[in-house]
């Protein structure tokens, strides 16, 4: 390796110590998205039963995209394992749950815990095959509809269930869009780029702010109750983020004042 190789890969390895001020943006949109999904959850359920609306989620995240996105490099019983992993017993039985009255602020925590599950599984998944995650989500999101519309079908009325899913309201298929094209093609397509980019160490840690803007918008959206004792842990989960991706900067910056 000539010495301008040497030179190129150590600035390349030293910008990946830190985010871009561009894909800092990014990543804090991501969480925001992320955190704020679970108001547009609730709102939707007032008016359509937890696996309809889950079915509908799911199938607006595949289609169209799926005649966008390349098929990913593995078997379909691995998509559809994904899919059914994900899509019914993962979001169907946290939707069942945010029907029986959990809050959105704590579902947020919950989804803290699910994103960095269902991206390690796709991560894993994925890479078994060398496919791209972006693309197993969403040709994993074709499985997820069918079985949640059956489940819908028996434990949701029946006829009535179909009926609450073809009379939504404009308001209720805003909601859906939040949840299919922010949450999963945005969330989802920009969090893997931004783990292409970046270690993912370093990337991460951006999971904890999700209970942060859960809280956040289900106080603000909802009404729910801010607790003190969750104001100062968001604090403590910024400042944590603040240390890790400043820390290099800020011990820089510490040596140089002394």
């Amino acid at each position: 390796m000539t010495p301008s190789n040497v030179a190129a890969a150590s600035h390349e390895a030293a910008l990946k110590s830190h985010l871009s001020p561009r894909d800092l943006a990014l990543a804090l949109a991501v969480v925001a998205v992320w955190g704020y999904t679970f108001v547009p959850i609730k709102v939707a359920l007032v008016e359509v039963p937890p696996f309809a609306l889950a079915a509908v989620r799911f199938f607006c995240a595949a289609v169209p995209m799926v005649f966008f996105v390349r098929r990913p490099t593995m078997p379909w019983r691995n998509v559809a394992a994904y899919g059914l992993t994900i899509g019914v017993f993962q979001f169907g039985l946290m939707f069942l749950g945010m029907k029986l009255g959990m809050p959105a602020g704590l579902s947020s925590i919950v989804m803290q815990v699910q994103v960095f599950f269902t991206m390690g599984l796709a991560v894993a998944v994925a890479g078994d095959h060398g496919a791209d995650m972006f693309a197993l989500v969403v040709w994993s999101s074709l499985v997820p509809p069918l079985p949640l519309a059956a489940l819908s079908f028996l434990f949701e009325g029946g006829t009535a269930a179909v009926h609450a899913v073809a009379s939504m309201s404009a308001l209720a298929w805003a909601c859906v869009a939040v949840m299919a094209y922010g949450a999963t093609l945005f969330g989802f397509g920009t969090w893997n780029a931004l783990l292409h980019r970046y270690p993912t160490a370093l990337i991460s840690p951006f999971g904890l702010l999700i209970p942060v803007t859960g809280l956040a918008s289900g106080a603000l959206f909802l009404g729910e109750t801010l607790a003190p004792v969750q104001a100062v842990g968001a604090v403590l989960v910024f400042a944590g983020l603040a240390v890790n991706v400043y820390g290099l900067r800020i011990r820089a910056w510490l040596a140089r004042v002394r």
